[in-house]
């Protein structure tokens, strides 16, 4: 993953001097109800139920990329301190050490995830994801709170846990159901 700034400058609109849209979603304003040029006619919109889903779905993402920083600032935060003082936290990363692997802050990266859409047009979030080769991701813009955060992150270091103990191969789908099935089976 880059370690490049986590946001960048958003182009202005030539009309004023907001923010134009910067989400990959596709808005027309006279369809959708959302034009990123006018703040408070789209709080208006959305409160009179002006804007339609699409509308409210590229309204969110320009807010998530405006608020990159400071989201991802709250992830790493709460990470730190999960890290040091959660008991599930603590426990799986001991278990995860026994197996000779390492999770740590320097392998939890807090990133902003893009809404995806499918082919059906529905809307699929993630709140992170487990790669061997590379760590575990928290999509910072999906954390609502700390504890939030605790389950994202336990759920995906019992991966990490996995993919050590059992040698879960990236891909194999019948891995991958053993290993979500898991889930499932807790109280």
């Amino acid at each position: 993953m880059a370690d490049g700034p986590p946001s960048q400058a958003l182009p202005t609109s030539p009309i004023s001097s907001q923010p134009a849209s910067t989400s990959s979603i596709p808005n027309t304003p006279s369809e959708t109800g959302y034009d990123p040029t006018l703040r408070w006619r789209n709080y208006f919109n959305l409160l009179t139920s002006r804007m339609t889903p699409r509308g409210q779905l590229a309204m969110r993402e320009d807010l998530y990329i405006r608020n990159e920083a400071s989201d991802i600032a709250r992830c790493e935060s709460w990470r730190s301190w999960l890290f040091t003082y959660s008991p599930t936290i603590i426990f799986l990363r001991q278990q995860i050490r026994l197996l000779n692997g390492e999770i740590d802050e320097d392998n939890v990266i807090c990133r902003r995830c893009p809404t995806r859409i499918d082919d059906e047009g529905n809307v699929r979030r993630q709140g992170g994801g487990f790669s061997a080769g590379h760590g575990i991701l928290i999509c910072a813009n999906e954390m609502r709170s700390r504890s939030h955060l605790e389950d994202t992150l336990a759920h995906e270091m019992v991966h990490a846990w996995d993919s050590l103990r059992w040698k879960v191969k990236e891909g194999d789908l019948r891995h991958a159901a053993c290993t979500e099935v898991y889930f499932f089976l807790l109280p």
